[in-house]
């Protein structure tokens, strides 16, 4: 569970910025998930952590054509609070508390 919460905080980088030094950044912290997921499942590559993040980086080798399809052609939207300008065109900050 703790594996799949670190996915989570990798993914909520990209509510902040979603350029591609931030993709190449949270490759690092993907690979050690994805290599802690595998060494979990399998206990043959538990006694091996090299060849567990060896088996990691060639997974997310063989799913970067994925990466950058889904990269340049995924919508990219902004920060989620934008919606509130949206509502109000004339929300300034700290008015919040007029509502």
């Amino acid at each position: 569970m703790l594996i799949f919460l670190g996915f989570f905080t990798v993914v909520t980088a990209y509510l902040f910025d979603d350029s591609m030094l931030v993709a190449f950044y949270s490759l690092l912290p993907v690979c050690a998930l994805l290599a802690a997921l595998i060494g979990l499942q399998q206990s043959v590559f538990a006694e091996r952590p090299m060849a567990t993040l060896k088996l990691s980086a060639t997974l997310m080798l063989q799913a970067a054509p994925l990466l950058l399809l889904l990269f340049i052609f995924f919508p990219r939207i902004g920060p989620l609070w934008w919606v509130t300008a949206i509502l109000r065109p004339n929300f300034y900050p700290g008015q919040q508390v007029a509502l």
